[in-house]
């Protein structure tokens, strides 16, 4: 089998299989090319394309057995049962199950499995059972090393939203920290999670980004059971008074509190180049993240320890485990309404250069480790090297992100110094793509 078309099958079953979708009946691949070629469905297709959806349909169809429709589990069982796996390999497959398992709690999942329930979702793209909180948590386990409780928090407010009952959250924590990498992680399993940079936000019917933006094109069934996630709200937040004074942060916190109410949102015919639709939103979620550093500032400011009987040399800084609705009010210039209507705080830990050294040594999270994968080389990296990246992520403040610039870094002076460890390499030139 060609190795794409591999790549693509082993993805698309597996995440079957883990979304709940074992006894899901999957058409044979073949029959159902030959009915859309039969139903003319290819006549619009260039040569190339049908050329290639004919090759992957017959490459695929024999792990049917013949059949005109079979479940995944048993597709993927046939697939393992004809895969020629040499026991080197199939060492490394478990070496990375292995590494799933151990950040896996099966007790406590089943148990969760015994006490909820399977009940079922319809979203556009993802019918089928609801995951339970424990196994969204092992998921963000593969992908975000610590932060326990924002893992914890964001599973559950995943897990409420697919049950039908909306959720409202805030996550805070300094920069780097792993709050958008939590959502990122579930925004590429769940389409109808979307991510907007809150602090280049604009207010509706205002030149730039707005919330309009963030439903337009969408169906009303995926606008109307969307979770909404501001990255950067602490910015959105902030007053930005315009040339003609008016305050445009204020005008964007009446609108999203239109939101967190779950009412119906209206966004009309602007200038007659728009199509005007409306949002129902009591079935919306809405996540704010942000560093809240200037809050954290303001509060530790006007607490009593600081002024004269603060220790001098000390920077005025408070705690993100204490930060309360009315600090977020107090200090954070939010909206009362907006505050009450918060269900959970969860705040994140700061990341040292010890876990970010743990995640250069993790096979899960490594960026170190992916480039490996990717390369098909265990390319060597001194330990020394190791720590100065870790050390430079913390200082940088940027994180995981410097991590993965420094190994890409990395990797491009090996191509460049030493061409030839890389020349031999298949599969090189459409992994960088």
């Amino acid at each position: 089998m060609n190795k794409l078309i591999a790549f693509d099958f082993w993805m698309a079953y597996l995440g079957l299989i883990r979304r709940g979708g074992a006894d899901k009946l999957m058409k044979n691949p073949e029959e159902e090319f030959n009915r859309r070629v039969h139903d003319g469905e290819m006549l619009e297709a260039s040569e190339a394309e049908y050329f290639d959806l004919k090759q992957q349909a017959e490459e695929v169809s024999p792990l049917w057995r013949g059949a005109l429709s079979e479940k995944t589990s048993q597709i993927l069982i046939h697939a393992l049962e004809d895969t020629n796996i040499t026991d080197y390999e199939l060492e490394k497959i478990a070496d990375i199950l292995a590494e799933c398992s151990d950040v896996t709690d099966y007790e406590a999942i089943q148990k969760q499995r015994s006490a909820l329930g399977r009940p079922y979702h319809s979203y556009p793209g993802n019918s089928g059972p609801v995951p339970l909180p424990g196994e969204i948590y092992s998921w963000l386990d593969r992908a975000v090393y610590k932060q326990r409780e924002a893992k914890k928090a964001a599973s559950l407010l995943l897990y409420h939203h697919l049950c039908g009952r909306r959720r409202v959250a805030l996550f805070m924590g300094p920069t780097a920290s792993g709050k958008t990498q939590i959502w990122k992680t579930l925004r590429d399993k769940y389409g109808f999670i979307q991510i907007v940079d809150g602090s280049r936000l604009q207010p509706d019917g205002y030149r730039g980004n707005n919330l309009r933006d963030l439903f337009e094109g969408m169906d009303e069934q995926t606008r109307g059971h969307m979770i909404i996630v501001f990255d950067e709200a602490d910015k959105m937040l902030e007053t930005h008074i315009g040339g003609n004074g008016t305050n445009y942060g204020l005008m964007i916190q009446n609108q999203i509190l239109c939101m967190l109410n779950g009412d119906r949102m209206d966004f009309g015919n602007e200038n007659n180049s728009q199509k005007a639709f409306s949002v129902d939103c009591s079935g919306v979620s809405v996540v704010l993240l942000g560093s809240f550093e200037s809050l954290l500032q303001k509060k530790a400011v006007d607490s009593p320890g600081i002024g004269f009987g603060a220790l001098p040399g000390k920077k005025a800084r408070g705690s993100y485990q204490e930060v309360t609705v009315d600090d977020l009010v107090n200090h954070g210039n939010m909206r009362l309404e907006i505050a009450g209507r918060i269900g959970s705080i969860t705040s994140l830990e700061p990341m040292t250069a010890e876990d970010f050294y743990q995640i250069l040594k993790n096979p899960l999270l490594s960026p170190l480790h992916e480039a490996r994968r990717v390369y098909r080389m265990d390319f060597p990296v001194e330990e020394e090297t190791l720590r100065i990246w870790a050390e430079n992520a913390e200082k940088s403040r940027l994180g995981c992100r410097y991590l993965n610039s420094a190994v890409e870094r990395f990797v491009d002076n090996l191509i460049f110094e030493q061409p030839q460890l890389f020349s031999m390499q298949k599969g090189v030139q459409g992994a960088a793509k």
